[in-house]
Protein backbone atom coordinates (compact mmCIF):
# COMPACT_ATOMS: atom_id res chain seq x y z
CA UNK A 1 0.00 0.00 0.00
CA UNK A 2 2.85 2.38 0.73
CA UNK A 3 4.08 2.17 -2.85
CA UNK A 4 0.77 3.43 -4.19
CA UNK A 5 0.72 6.70 -2.21
CA UNK A 6 1.95 9.95 -3.79
CA UNK A 7 2.40 13.28 -2.04
CA UNK A 8 1.99 16.75 -3.45
CA UNK A 9 1.33 20.23 -2.11
CA UNK A 10 -2.00 22.00 -2.21
CA UNK A 11 -3.04 25.56 -1.42
CA UNK A 12 -5.11 26.01 1.69
CA UNK A 13 -7.96 28.50 2.05
CA UNK A 14 -5.73 30.84 4.03
CA UNK A 15 -3.17 30.99 1.22
CA UNK A 16 -0.55 28.64 2.67
CA UNK A 17 0.46 25.21 1.40
CA UNK A 18 -0.01 21.79 2.90
CA UNK A 19 1.19 18.37 1.88
CA UNK A 20 -1.52 15.89 0.94
CA UNK A 21 -1.27 12.18 0.12
CA UNK A 22 -3.10 10.63 -2.78
CA UNK A 23 -3.48 6.96 -3.72
CA UNK A 24 -3.19 6.00 -7.36
CA UNK A 25 -6.48 5.35 -9.10
CA UNK A 26 -5.17 2.35 -11.02
CA UNK A 27 -6.68 -0.95 -9.97
CA UNK A 28 -4.30 -3.72 -9.00
CA UNK A 29 -6.31 -6.65 -10.28
CA UNK A 30 -7.16 -9.93 -8.64
CA UNK A 31 -4.50 -11.49 -6.43
CA UNK A 32 -5.93 -14.99 -6.23
CA UNK A 33 -8.17 -17.25 -8.24
CA UNK A 34 -11.88 -16.94 -8.67
CA UNK A 35 -12.64 -19.91 -6.43
CA UNK A 36 -10.32 -20.76 -3.56
CA UNK A 37 -10.54 -23.19 -0.68
CA UNK A 38 -9.63 -20.37 1.71
CA UNK A 39 -12.71 -18.39 0.75
CA UNK A 40 -14.85 -21.53 0.98
CA UNK A 41 -13.52 -22.12 4.48
CA UNK A 42 -14.35 -18.52 5.43
CA UNK A 43 -17.91 -19.04 4.20
CA UNK A 44 -18.14 -22.30 6.15
CA UNK A 45 -17.01 -20.58 9.36
CA UNK A 46 -19.65 -17.89 8.85
CA UNK A 47 -22.23 -20.61 8.30
CA UNK A 48 -21.26 -22.34 11.58
CA UNK A 49 -21.41 -19.02 13.41
CA UNK A 50 -24.87 -18.32 11.98
CA UNK A 51 -26.06 -21.79 12.99
CA UNK A 52 -24.94 -21.16 16.57
CA UNK A 53 -26.98 -17.95 16.59
CA UNK A 54 -30.00 -19.90 15.34
CA UNK A 55 -30.08 -18.08 12.00
CA UNK A 56 -30.97 -21.16 10.03
CA UNK A 57 -31.62 -19.62 6.62
CA UNK A 58 -28.35 -17.66 6.69
CA UNK A 59 -26.46 -20.74 7.81
CA UNK A 60 -28.07 -22.83 5.08
CA UNK A 61 -27.27 -20.29 2.34
CA UNK A 62 -23.67 -19.76 3.50
CA UNK A 63 -23.12 -23.48 3.91
CA UNK A 64 -24.45 -24.13 0.40
CA UNK A 65 -22.18 -21.44 -1.02
CA UNK A 66 -19.16 -22.88 0.82
CA UNK A 67 -19.95 -26.38 -0.40
CA UNK A 68 -20.46 -25.14 -3.98
CA UNK A 69 -17.22 -23.18 -3.99
CA UNK A 70 -15.23 -26.08 -2.59
CA UNK A 71 -16.70 -28.52 -5.12
CA UNK A 72 -16.02 -26.06 -7.96
CA UNK A 73 -12.41 -25.73 -6.81
CA UNK A 74 -12.00 -29.51 -6.61
CA UNK A 75 -13.59 -29.93 -10.05
CA UNK A 76 -11.27 -27.38 -11.61
CA UNK A 77 -8.21 -28.91 -9.93
CA UNK A 78 -9.26 -32.39 -11.07
CA UNK A 79 -9.89 -31.24 -14.63
CA UNK A 80 -6.49 -29.54 -14.77
CA UNK A 81 -4.77 -32.63 -13.43
CA UNK A 82 -6.61 -34.88 -15.91
CA UNK A 83 -5.69 -32.61 -18.83
CA UNK A 84 -2.04 -32.45 -17.74
CA UNK A 85 -1.91 -36.25 -17.44
CA UNK A 86 -3.54 -36.73 -20.84
CA UNK A 87 -1.12 -34.26 -22.43
CA UNK A 88 1.92 -35.96 -20.91
CA UNK A 89 0.72 -39.38 -22.07
CA UNK A 90 0.05 -38.06 -25.58
CA UNK A 91 3.55 -36.58 -25.77
CA UNK A 92 5.03 -39.85 -24.56
CA UNK A 93 3.13 -41.83 -27.16
CA UNK A 94 4.15 -39.42 -29.91
CA UNK A 95 7.79 -39.74 -28.86
CA UNK A 96 7.54 -43.55 -28.86
CA UNK A 97 5.87 -43.55 -32.27
CA UNK A 98 8.50 -41.21 -33.68
CA UNK A 99 11.38 -43.26 -32.28
CA UNK A 100 9.82 -46.53 -33.51
CA UNK A 101 9.56 -45.15 -37.03
CA UNK A 102 13.25 -44.19 -37.02
CA UNK A 103 12.63 -40.46 -37.09
CA UNK A 104 15.39 -38.27 -35.64
CA UNK A 105 14.29 -36.18 -32.67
Amino acid sequence: MAGRVRTHTRRTASGGTTTVRQHTRRTRGRRGGLVTPGHAWTLARRAFRSARRRKRLTALVLGGLALGEMSAWLTLRGAGLALATAGARALGRAWLAASASGMEL
